[in-house]
Order: C-alpha cells, then sequence, then structure tokens
C-alpha cells in the first residue's frame, strides 16, 4: 500500500520502513515512507527542470 500510493518501489519502501522503524520507533513506520517519497518527488522535479533548461539551450 505504501509503495503504490507513493509511486515507490516496494523495496525502497520496505528498506525506509525498516530504517525508520528502528530510528524512531513505531512513528517510522509513517515517517519513513513519507520522507523518501519527498526525497523522490524532489529528485524528479529537478531531473525535469534540468532537462528542460538543457532543451531550451539546445
Amino acid at each position: 500500500m505504501i509503495g503504490n500510493q507513493a509511486k515507490l518501489h516496494p523495496l525502497v519502501a520496505l528498506v525506509t520502513v525498516l530504517g525508520a522503524l528502528k530510528l524512531m520507533g513505531l512513528w517510522g513506520i509513517f515517517v519513513g515512507p513519507m520522507v523518501a517519497a519527498f526525497f523522490y518527488a524532489l529528485l524528479n522535479i529537478t531531473r525535469d527542470r534540468v532537462a528542460n533548461q538543457r532543451q531550451l539551450a539546445a
């Protein structure tokens, strides 16, 4: 469910849940995937902007 809603690969979702669970306790189940989804979205936005700037420069 976490991987589908956040469009994260299931393995990434599992690793973030387990890592955040160890780091933060029970709250890690919720916080870990949210942080991973945030950085994934940020990476996609940055990649799109860089690609857009390269197309404009060419």
